[in-house]
C-alpha cells in the first residue's frame, strides 16, 4: 500500500510573472531519504496557482485520483493499491481549491469554524458540537454552495462584482463555502505545509524585535539612518 501525498504551490518571478507547479510524492518510503527523486511533476504552468487552467487541472486530476484508488495493480506477484494521504499546501492555495472566500473573510479558516469574533479564545478546542469549533464537513461545503448559487442568481453581473452581498449571505451562513471544492472529497486530507507556517512565525517575531530594537537604540541615530 503506498500513501501518497499530492499538492501544488506558486512562485513569483520579477513583477509580472507566476509559476505554479503540481508535485506528488510518496510518504512512506521508509529508510529512503526524500530527494527531487522521489517527488514528481504532474503540472507545470506559467500561471498563478488559482488560475482556472489549475482550477480545471485539479478536478481532472481528482477524477484520476479516485480511478487509481479504486483499482488494484499486480506487479509480478505483488498486489499494489495507491491511497491518497495527504495534501499539503499553503492556506492561499487551499482556499482556492476548497472553493473558498480568502482568507479576509469573518471565518478565515478552511480547517473549522473558528470566526473573527471568538480567534482568541484561550484554551478552546475543535471537535464534536461540545468542542469551541467544528470542523467543515464536506456535505455542508456542497450545501453551502449550492445556496449561494441559488442567491447569485437574484443579481446582475454588474450588482455580483462587488462582491459586498456575497460575502455577507456567506458569513451569514456561518460560512466561508462560495463554490463546491475543486478538490472534492480530498479536501479533508488537507494539511498546512509547515514550511509557510514556519516563515509566518519568523516573520511576526522579527517584526516584534525591531520594535522593540528601534524603541531600545539612541533616536538620534535611527534619525541620522
Amino acid at each position: 500500500m503506498f500513501h501518497v501525498a499530492v499538492g501544488a504551490d506558486g512562485a513569483p518571478f520579477g513583477k509580472d510573472e507566476t509559476v505554479t507547479a503540481y508535485l506528488v510524492s510518496f510518504l512512506n518510503l521508509l529508510e529512503r531519504v526524500a530527494s527531487c527523486e522521489d517527488n514528481f511533476l504532474l503540472m507545470g504552468s506559467n500561471c498563478k496557482e488559482d488560475d482556472p487552467v489549475m482550477i480545471n487541472f485539479t478536478k481532472h486530476l481528482v477524477k484520476e485520483m479516485e480511478t487509481i484508488v479504486a483499482r488494484k495493480y499486480m506487479i509480478g506477484n505483488v498486489e499494489v493499491k495507491f491511497v491518497f494521504q495527504l495534501v499539503p499546501c499553503d492556506q492561499k492555495w487551499l482556499a482556492c481549491m476548497a472553493g473558498e472566500l480568502n482568507n479576509a473573510a469573518k471565518y478565515f479558516s478552511t480547517f473549522a469554524n473558528v470566526s473573527k469574533n471568538d480567534m482568541a479564545t484561550l484554551g478552546g478546542k475543535i471537535g464534536d458540537k461540545k468542542a469551541t469549533w467544528q470542523c467543515w464537513k464536506l456535505s455542508d461545503r456542497i450545501e453551502k454552495a449550492k445556496a449561494v448559487e441559488k442567491y447569485k442568481q437574484k443579481f446582475s453581473q454588474k450588482e455580483l462584482k462587488a462582491r459586498t452581498k456575497v460575502t455577507t449571505f456567506i458569513s451569514n451562513q456561518i460560512s466561508r463555502q462560495e463554490l463546491e471544492p475543486p478538490l472534492g472529497k480530498y479536501v479533508d486530507q488537507a494539511k498546512v505545509e509547515p514550511l509557510h507556517t514556519c516563515n509566518n512565525a519568523w516573520q511576526h517575531l522579527f517584526q516584534q524585535l525591531i520594535v522593540i530594537a528601534m524603541k531600545l537604540t539612541n533616536q538620534e541615530t535611527i534619525k541620522k539612518v
